[in-house]
């Protein structure tokens, strides 16, 4: 069977590798990317947010 991945957006401190890696994600594949309409709230954590003027940047991993 096939291995199926999903590609999975991580901003904030989510993209710290040693991070992903504590909790079984070890990105074999790995893109920068950009979300348009967006921005981060911050409050005790960092949420994602509708904005006609921001964007969020951060990076896509390939996840099985």
């Amino acid at each position: 069977m096939k291995e199926r991945r999903v590609w999975v957006f991580f901003y904030e401190h989510s993209m710290d590798f040693e991070i992903l890696c504590k909790y079984g994600l070890e990105p074999e594949r790995w893109q920068v990317a950009r979300l348009p309409g967006y921005d981060i709230q911050i409050n005790a954590r960092g949420y994602l947010v509708r904005s006609d003027r921001h964007s969020v940047y951060g990076i896509l991993v390939a996840a099985n």
